[in-house]
């Protein structure tokens, strides 16, 4: 019996895979930046981590104090990034629901390869062949998310670092009273 077999069903209009290798190739690119700046924060955060160690005295007071106000410039500096990569994800959102909109309309009015519409198959399957379109652009979008995210949690460990030195420095004080 001779085995058959099949060809790949191309669900997708002309061009249309060179527009998502295109986005694909951006997102690779946004995640290599991405990686970069985490790798600079970590070292960044772990400076501070590691001076935040040393035992407070009177004569190394001034790098505690040094320490704290590089920690608080760099919260500041991270809440600005958490800002810019806000907007950008607004503006990635917006692509992303305009382009499910677009594949919505075009499998709606008939105009897949396969003359698929919403008439021949279930909501279900229709929203999963919709993703599959726009999945390059959900990337991006999650890309910016764990980028925040990576952000807001090196703030907060530089927030805690803050009121460890505030506290190591109250106690400090509390020692050197008696």
């Amino acid at each position: 019996m001779p085995q058959m077999t099949s060809k790949p069903i191309n669900i997708y209009e002309e061009g249309e895979l060179e527009k998502i290798a295109k986005i694909a190739e951006t997102n690779d690119r946004m995640e290599d930046f991405f990686g970069q700046k985490r790798d600079g924060w970590n070292k960044n955060v772990l400076d501070i981590t590691n001076d935040a160690k040393c035992k407070y005295t009177a004569e190394n007071a001034q790098t505690i104090v040094d320490l704290q106000a590089t920690a608080l410039a760099y919260r500041q500096n991270l809440n600005d990034e958490i800002s810019m990569f806000l907007q950008k994800r607004i503006k990635e959102k917006n692509k992303l629901k305009k382009a499910t909109h677009e594949k919505t309309v075009w499998y709606a009015l008939g105009k897949s390869p396969l003359g698929l519409n919403y008439k021949m198959i279930s909501n279900a399957q229709m929203s999963n062949i919709i993703d599959s379109h726009v999945s390059e652009v959900e990337r991006g979008v999650e890309l910016i998310d764990s980028h925040i995210d990576f952000l807001r949690t090196s703030a907060k460990i530089l927030a805690d670092i803050g009121y460890q030195v505030k506290n190591t420095i109250e106690f400090y004080n509390l020692l050197t009273k008696n």
